[in-house]
């Protein structure tokens, strides 16, 4: 019978998501069709998740992790902007690495007999962080690149010098407000999150009041709704994840 090792999944989708949103800069970004920075960044990937896995025989998952998020990126950096929909090759983009990191969980048990260190030294408190980082980064990194690429258009109606200045504060506004919302799910402060809407209603009442400002209105109360939707839902999911709604 095949099995599949959720702890292995846990450790290479946390890597995964270090490597993609947290470790990744903007350079890697704009200029991932250059083979030494597609390299660079995909190697990144491999050698954290090689590291999260807590084991030196695990070495396959060096040149398995680094060539597959290679070739995946490239083809998107290459061929991304012929298929048109950013949102849609960013979904299958991210699709096509969590796809390889669940074929690595049912092929590696299968091929080698390994032991994680950090489950020998941790236990679950291991696997608990990985979740809370993983939570973490969805909540806090991932959104926001969401949210930019869904409704990142409705910026340009808007005047570039009022452009400008909301690129630049909706990001630091966003961040803070859905870890705020991460941290009141895992405390059972839900009330929290409905003082954070109106808190957030009641500072922007002059921007979504003035009817010449309609595409900023619109903008604020997208985002936001996108915003607090995402961040519930994933703060929720890692909270029910390590409470035990799921036997890893």
């Amino acid at each position: 019978m095949i099995q599949f090792d959720a702890h292995l999944f846990v450790s290479l989708f946390t890597a995964h998501l270090i490597g993609d949103f947290v470790l990744q800069t903007r350079y890697d970004v704009l200029y991932k069709n250059h083979l030494p920075v597609l390299f660079k960044h995909a190697f990144t990937v491999a050698i954290v998740s090689w590291l999260l896995s807590g084991s030196m025989e695990l070495w396959i998952i060096l040149p398995w992790i680094g060539i597959t998020h290679a070739a995946t990126d490239y083809v998107k950096a290459v061929y991304g902007d012929a298929f048109g929909e950013p949102f849609g090759m960013f979904l299958l983009d991210q699709a096509v690495h969590i796809a390889v990191i669940i074929l690595t969980a049912f092929a590696i048990p299968e091929l080698f007999v390994y032991e994680s260190v950090w489950m020998v030294m941790f236990g679950k408190q291991f696997l608990d962080a990985m979740i809370i980082l993983s939570g973490v980064i969805l909540v806090v990194r991932v959104a926001g690149i969401v949210i930019g690429i869904w409704i990142g258009p409705m910026l340009q109606l808007m005047e570039e010098q009022v452009r400008e200045q909301f690129e630049r504060s909706s990001v630091i506004i966003g961040q803070l407000e859905r870890l705020l919302i991460f941290f009141f799910v895992f405390t059972g402060l839900y009330s929290g999150v409905g003082f954070l809407l109106v808190a957030k209603a009641f500072f922007r009442m002059g921007t979504l009041m003035d009817r010449t400002r309609r595409f900023e209105s619109e903008y604020v109360i997208v985002g936001t709704l996108i915003s607090f939707t995402w961040a519930l839902i994933f703060s929720w999911l890692a909270f029910y994840l390590i409470s035990g709604g799921v036997n890893l």
